[in-house]
């Protein structure tokens, strides 16, 4: 995904999860969050790409090569074999880290 592309992401994930300046009801926050994951999808799929092969002209996308194919692998079974042995280091980090953070109190 190119830059625009996350602009779009980005702009879609914002208007789903965040409806708060718009001073809507949550029913009417829905239909907001549908529709700009709509608009995103649309851009997403169709007005950027379209855009790119405009500007930039076609461009044939390049197989992955063997070294990329290589470190997809071994990825994948390092998370096999030591998946659950990194959730719990991860799980535990995140408590430590959460318990440096102070926490703040919401409507104080």
């Amino acid at each position: 995904m190119q830059g625009l592309g996350w602009v779009a992401c980005g702009t879609v994930f914002s208007r789903a999860t965040y409806a708060g300046p718009l001073r809507i009801k949550l029913a009417d926050s829905r239909v907001v969050a549908t529709l700009a994951s709509l608009a995103g999808f649309i851009a997403l799929g169709y007005s950027i790409p379209k855009y790119y092969r405009r500007r930039f002209g076609w461009v044939e996308p390049r197989g992955p090569s063997n070294q990329q194919v290589v470190i997809v692998l071994l990825v994948f079974g390092m998370l096999l074999l030591w998946g659950r042995r990194l959730e719990m280091f991860a799980k535990d980090l995140t408590q430590v880290i959460d318990s440096m953070v102070p926490h703040l109190a919401i409507g104080a």
